[in-house]
């Protein structure tokens, strides 16, 4: 899931999808395992309701574009217009 330097997170699409809908969101990180070997999860939460959850990561900052393009998928599959979030960007693979 990594991204060229000058492309878009998928973080940023979705904030401005929220944006677009009046609506607000909340990332929650999980960490585990020994401190040489740390392991995150991250989880959106849109309304209460968890909309997008990441796999297991070797980093935050991956963890929370995982959650956010779960959550980005849950959006569009529920019918929010996210693909112009960020005027026409959005490079998901539906």
């Amino acid at each position: 899931m990594s991204q060229p330097a000058s492309q878009v997170s998928y973080r940023q699409i979705l904030a401005a999808a929220l944006q677009r809908h009046n609506l607000t969101g909340t990332y929650t990180l999980n960490q585990w395992g020994p401190d040489h070997a740390v392991r995150w999860y991250c989880s959106f939460k849109m309304n209460g309701q968890v909309i997008g959850q990441s796999p297991e990561c070797t980093s935050k900052a991956i963890a929370k574009e995982g959650a956010a393009y779960s959550a980005l998928i849950w959006m569009a599959a529920q019918g929010f217009d996210v693909a112009y979030a960020l005027g026409g960007v959005f490079p998901l693979v539906l």
